[in-house]
């Protein structure tokens, strides 16, 4: 695979004013081309070093105060000579100091171009690189440590376990058909079946993790529903921790279904305030209640709320059994209980009895929108039905290792099928097999699948 020897820089961190910013050169000319815009010499500086000094703009002007950090190859992150300068955070600033650089002999650098670089010269692998923009673009606590475990060569080292004995395997079969004078001997039927099953089995145990792996990445769709005045809105807001959606004491407040992304026990959940669900004429609620029915039934969870301060009506009869219907998981939620009175608690409890007798719901939780009493309940009821991870589990995050772990999948099992078969025919089989998982690593990919996956990155990266 064909290397750059250019020089490349760019602007590292968010073009937005702030107390600091940075620019990344690297390359064979990174020290040389550096000290044209610095102050200080970097030539014989060690590396892992940092130096105090000014830079200056294309025209020779000082231009600010500056720390440069010094990385000599290959023990830096791309594997070259690298040059990173601290600068206060003004986007003038950094844009100056490109401008500098690339009017001395460097190049802007393409989006993903120093983790590209770093790929190709080893120091990391294809998961370790997806780990790095799955850590940048991570939203949750889970997110990001799955994202960091694939960065520090977890995964990899997963798929190396699974590799490696397929590939003594296959050194093996060729060995004793090119070499059939040598006294090589066969491999034995025994130890071809118990390592192709064991690479089998483990193939299968890390595809299945894709399903969590892409519930953590995409995160968990949850739909609020219920009658107008039930208080969804107001629960929104609570899972929110501010004013997301709009609450008034009129029914059909909310048209519309308004969407917010947060954080429950890790793992990022994606909440739909919907319009209330009932029988009405106006047109535009019709429309509010069509998507809500929609969202239900799109929805990994729906939370249904109830008003329990009043006596359940034929409306919220009818939800309960439009509920039955809908695929995802159930959690009602029995609001207004800061409403309790002696008089209403005998009321609570029926409405909470029916609820668990529907069999519809996996749990019944009495929570105060207002208030935000019993919270911490649904959150913790949520969190046990989608976020157990193990966190010794090894999981997958991405469709394309996905992918590519089912053709992994496929070979092997084409090859589980012939093991009644000379170890010739297997061959074939178990290199595509081989094939397949080095993919995951990019110990067998192509070109136009690196240019895909590293255009995924911001330029700075």
């Amino acid at each position: 695979m064909e290397k750059r020897n250019d020089t490349v820089c760019a602007i590292m961190t968010p073009l937005l004013s702030g107390a600091t910013g940075a620019v990344r050169i690297s390359g064979p000319e990174a020290f040389t081309i550096a000290e044209t815009v610095f102050s200080v010499s970097l030539a014989d500086k060690p590396g892992h070093t940092l130096h105090y000094g000014v830079v200056y703009d294309s025209a020779g002007r000082a231009l600010d105060d500056v720390v440069a950090s010094v990385y000599r190859a290959p023990k830096s992150f791309t594997g070259e000579d690298i040059v990173e300068f601290s600068c206060h955070g003004s986007v003038y600033v950094l844009r100056e100091l490109v401008k500098a650089l690339i009017s001395h002999g460097a190049r802007q650098a393409q989006r993903g171009e120093f983790s590209k670089r770093a790929f190709m010269n080893g120091k990391i692998d294809m998961a370790q690189a997806q780990g790095i923009i799955d850590l940048i673009e991570s939203e949750s606590e889970k997110e990001a440590w799955i994202a960091y475990r694939h960065l520090s060569g977890s995964l990899s080292k997963k798929i190396e376990e699974i590799r490696q004995p397929l590939l003594e395997i296959t050194a093996q079969i060729l060995a004793y058909i090119d070499y059939p004078d040598d006294e090589i001997g066969e491999i034995s039927s025994e130890t071809l079946q118990k390592s192709i099953f064991s690479a089998r089995d483990s193939i299968v145990s890390l595809k299945r993790t894709f399903d969590s792996g892409k519930l953590v990445k995409e995160g968990l769709t949850v739909c609020l529903c219920g009658k107008p005045n039930a208080g969804k809105s107001m629960l929104l807001n609570q899972f929110a921790g501010y004013d997301r959606s709009i609450v008034t004491a009129i029914a059909g407040t909310t048209r519309d279904a308004v969407e917010e992304t947060v954080e429950i026990g890790g793992m990022k959940v994606r909440l739909w305030d919907t319009a209330g669900l009932r029988e009405t004429e106006d047109e535009v609620e019709k429309i509010g209640v069509s998507i809500a029915e929609e969202k239900m039934r799109s929805a990994q969870l729906i939370l249904a709320v109830f008003d329990g301060s009043r006596p359940l009506d034929e409306e919220d009869r009818k939800i309960c059994a439009s509920l039955q219907e809908a695929p995802g998981e159930k959690i009602a939620l029995l609001n207004k209980q800061d409403l309790i009175s002696a008089e209403n608690k005998a009321l609570f409890s029926d409405t909470e009895a029916f609820l668990e007798k529907t069999g519809c719901f996996s749990a019944v939780c009495r929570v105060s929108a207002k208030k935000g009493e019993g919270m911490e309940l649904v959150r913790e009821r949520m969190t046990s039905l989608f976020g157990k991870i193990d966190p010794d589990e090894e999981i997958i995050t991405d469709f394309r290792q996905y992918q590519c772990l089912v053709r992994a999948e496929e070979a092997i099992g084409h090859a589980v099928q012939n093991l009644s078969l000379t170890p010739d025919v297997l061959l074939a089989d178990i290199e595509d097999a081989i094939s397949a998982l080095g993919t995951v690593t990019g110990k067998s990919v192509g070109e136009e699948v690196i240019e895909t996956i590293f255009s995924r990155f911001c330029v700075g990266k």
